[in-house]
């Protein structure tokens, strides 16, 4: 049988452990987005330019369905517009049929994913276990 404070740090453990777990869960519940965030008369001084005739066809899609109102979220950031120079993430204008278009490219944590809900449950879960654990200990120690 166990002792109480074998059973305080076996909770202090548990705690950890979900701790730990919650990082790598919570890794497949981050999203990538793309978005019109707005049509620009020029380039902002920061940020990434690009034509339109620079990107895949496939992105050229994704690219003429966010003028059109289209949001689109990802799970992985393969699919988001970019080309050799242009990095996946942050602000990027295309030049597309006489305009500049403003796009957000952003990397979020969904929470509605079952991802998300896991991995919060995992955080409440291993700081109240590691919170229970420690108060016990002082208790103890008083």
């Amino acid at each position: 049988m166990m002792n109480s404070r074998g059973r305080r740090h076996l909770l202090f453990f548990a705690g950890i452990v979900a701790l730990t777990t919650a990082v790598v869960v919570g890794l497949a519940a981050f999203r990538y987005e793309f978005v019109l965030r707005e049509v620009v008369a020029s380039p902002p001084p920061s940020g990434h330019f690009a034509v339109y005739a620079d990107f895949p066809p496939a992105e050229q899609r994704l690219i003429e369905g966010a003028i059109d109102g289209n949001r689109y979220v990802f799970q992985g950031q393969a699919k988001l517009p970019k080309t050799p120079t242009i990095p996946y993430t942050g602000q990027l204008t295309v030049r597309y049929d006489g305009q500049s278009y403003l796009f957000n490219r952003r990397m979020f944590f969904a929470a509605g994913t079952r991802a998300g809900v896991a991995t919060i449950a995992l955080v409440v879960g291993g700081l109240l276990s590691v919170a229970i654990a420690v108060r016990r200990d002082m208790r103890v120690r008083r």
